[in-house]
């Protein structure tokens, strides 16, 4: 299994599926696509504590 992202968005966890060649606006603009998000309005965190991650709307990790 390759790279991942895992995005975690109120009550909804997705698992996407990409290349260590994706850019971060790549990943972005997929991302958007399923959530219906411009790009430009999606954060890219790679870890947040409990306390903080209640503020935001759309988190995700990435693994390798």
């Amino acid at each position: 299994m390759g790279p991942y992202v895992r995005v975690k968005r109120r009550n909804q966890t997705v698992f996407l599926d990409v290349q260590l060649t994706d850019s971060f606006l790549t990943v972005k603009e997929k991302l958007g696509s399923i959530f219906s998000l411009p790009p430009t309005s999606i954060q890219l965190w790679q870890g947040l504590n409990q306390v903080e991650w209640i503020r935001f709307d759309l988190i995700f990790w990435i693994f390798c």
